[in-house]
């Protein structure tokens, strides 16, 4: 979220590609189907799936067990300011630019969003306040209902949401009907929790990534949160761990920190050769023990860059292994596609609601494709993105052309414009365009 700050301008350019000189190189069955609505006027769109009928449980709201990560306080690369030396390039900092083998670089034009389905209202008037910052979508398995976490960022609340053929709400089991708050560990404070992201989806952790403690609203505090849904019995979850990445991190407003946040598979790294430029050399998992199954990358509001850290659940420390640019000036929200391996990162309407996609190349992820909002998405503070599996993919309309398969796609306005924070459109399910 952000209050009073100045966004630097919209750039129209993004500077992409690198080569660093150090390398180059749940399952338900049924998805859910979303009638064709004229909710405030914005018409319908068809797609994916099968109504989860209403109240529901969240069972679905909890899981198996935990997850690990990393250790070391790690090194860093390219500070505010910093570079890196690729080939004949290098990365900057905050305002940074991107350049690749030889010093030139790649430049990606805003696109048309890649479908041309209308995106419709998804929640009942007035079910949230305003400032839900983030999403993540869930798919359960055994024939419980898919989940749509939420996180606010003030007041504090991580929600588990159930469709129930027409809106998305909370479910009413356990304490979860109007979400939950968090806290900090041993109970204390209120994070200003913008963004969220599962790891292992048979693990009940959430990760958050908060900018600064809502009781101490003057001062940066640069963390990663994880949370115990399966915890019962209460409407107060407590951070099992914080990793605090203050001194790691560019120093930044208090109102302009960690947005964003994604988990990103190990098995989807190693396989495309993903470089960790803290060891300067092909990422290998087992340098960082305790790190789970996969690395954290999160977005600094302040200078629109993208952080890599393997995080050790047990030793509660962490190591950066990636800086990268995320294609806009700020950013907002990370969401990896675990399907077809796109790192999604979107700033709001400082950036005009503007995706970028970013997907590994030689070694790093770089900036493929920049889209434009869909022309039916309203103008507001849109903060927060999700979207469903290939697994839920329907037919909709892809560029006009009847018969595509589309999955869905999320927004959360952190505004509440009009009285409504959820928004479903879609995006082509396989290679976007």
């Amino acid at each position: 979220m952000h209050l009073g700050h100045t966004r630097r301008p919209l750039t129209r350019l993004v500077h992409v590609g690198f080569a660093l000189a150090f390398g180059a190189a749940l399952g338900c069955t049924d998805p859910i189907h979303y009638a064709n609505t004229g909710a405030g006027g914005r018409g319908g769109a068809v797609s994916t799936g099968d109504a989860a009928g209403t109240g529901g449980t969240c069972d679905a709201c909890g899981g198996t067990t935990g997850v690990g990560a990393t250790g070391g306080a790690g090194g860093s690369v390219g500070g505010a300011g910093g570079s890196v030396g690729g080939a004949g390039g290098s990365v900057g900092g905050a305002g940074g630019s991107v350049l690749g083998a030889g010093g030139q670089a790649g430049q990606v034009t805003p696109q048309p969003w890649p479908t041309s389905d209308a995106v419709v209202i998804v929640d009942s008037m007035n079910e949230f306040p305003k400032n839900l910052s983030d999403l993540v979508y869930e798919q359960r398995s055994g024939g419980a209902p898919d989940v749509l976490w939420g996180i606010q960022n003030d007041p504090s609340v991580l929600y588990c949401l159930l469709w129930n053929g027409t809106t998305w709400n909370g479910t009413t089991t356990d304490g979860w009907t109007n979400g939950k708050t968090i806290r900090y560990p041993g109970g204390t404070g209120h994070p200003d929790s913008e963004g969220l992201a599962r790891a292992e989806w048979s693990s009940p952790a959430i990760y958050v990534s908060a900018e600064r403690d809502n009781d101490n609203n003057g001062t940066s505090r640069l963390s990663v949160l994880r949370y115990d849904t399966s915890v019962t019995g209460t409407t107060e979850l407590v951070a099992t761990n914080e990793w605090n990445l203050t001194s790691d991190l560019p120093a930044s407003g208090a109102n302009l920190g960690l947005e964003a946040i994604a988990w990103v598979p190990d098995t989807y790294l190693v396989a495309n050769g993903f470089i960790d430029e803290l060891a300067n050399a092909v990422y290998d998992p087992s340098r960082y023990p305790n790190h789970g199954t996969g690395l954290f990358f999160v977005g600094l509001e302040s200078n629109g860059m993208i952080y890599g850290y393997a995080l050790d659940h047990s030793a509660g420390t962490f190591q950066r292994v990636a800086t990268l640019a995320g294609g806009h000036p700020a950013i907002m929200s990370l969401q990896f596609d675990r399907d077809a391996g796109n790192l999604w990162s979107y700033c709001d309407n400082g950036c005009a609601n503007q995706a970028a996609v970013l997907r590994i190349v030689r070694g790093h992820f770089v900036v493929q494709a920049l889209y434009d909002h869909p022309a039916t998405l309203p103008s507001s503070n849109f903060e927060g993105i999700t979207f469903a599996p290939e697994s839920e993919c329907g037919q909709g309309a892809q560029s006009g052309q009847s018969g595509q398969s589309t999955k869905s796609f999320f927004w959360t306005d952190d505004d509440d414009a009009g009285g409504h924070a959820l928004y479903r459109g879609t995006i082509p399910c396989g290679p976007l365009p």
